[in-house]
């Protein structure tokens, strides 16, 4: 549009142009921070579970070794470990094997393994978090692990 004079009038069109790129930079900048939020929140989530995760392992390795040194010495060799039933708020499982102890979680997808040193022979087992039995079974001469309610 023209006035009298001959210049063309755009102000109105630059102003609401501007003001549009000024929002829309804005909700990027927005939408980035939150979603690298987001991701770091994930991450810390993982590395708590990760974390949770081998202090139980190593509780139970501990024990594991401690019934095998008692068993060595024919004392009786059981024992009961209190491990949390959860970490982080996430249920995870424990596979029991000959020389490594592998803790997972589904969703977030974690695996600690951690290992110990044992003379007798270890039974292959999968156990829940909670309060689980290392015993000696002297007849096989090798410690198992099973869940119990005491």
């Amino acid at each position: 549009m023209a006035d009298v004079s001959g210049r063309r009038r755009s102000r109105g069109v630059s102003t609401t142009v501007g003001y549009i790129l000024n929002l829309t930079v804005a909700l990027l900048l927005v939408t980035s921070l939150l979603a690298a939020a987001g991701t770091f929140v994930g991450d810390q989530r993982e590395r708590a579970i990760a974390d949770g995760l081998q202090v139980s392992g190593t509780q139970l390795a501990g024990a594991l070794e401690s019934v095998d040194r008692l068993a060595a010495t024919g004392d009786d060799a059981r024992l009961v470990v209190s491990l949390p039933p959860s970490v982080a708020g996430r249920n995870y499982r424990i596979q029991v094997r000959e020389r490594s102890l592998v803790l997972t979680t589904e969703n977030p997808a974690v695996r600690v393994v951690v290992e110990f040193q044992t003379d007798a022979d270890v039974a292959t087992k999968t156990v829940s978090g909670g309060r689980v039995v290392v015993a000696l079974d002297a007849g096989a001469n090798r410690l198992e692990v099973f869940a119990t309610d005491e």
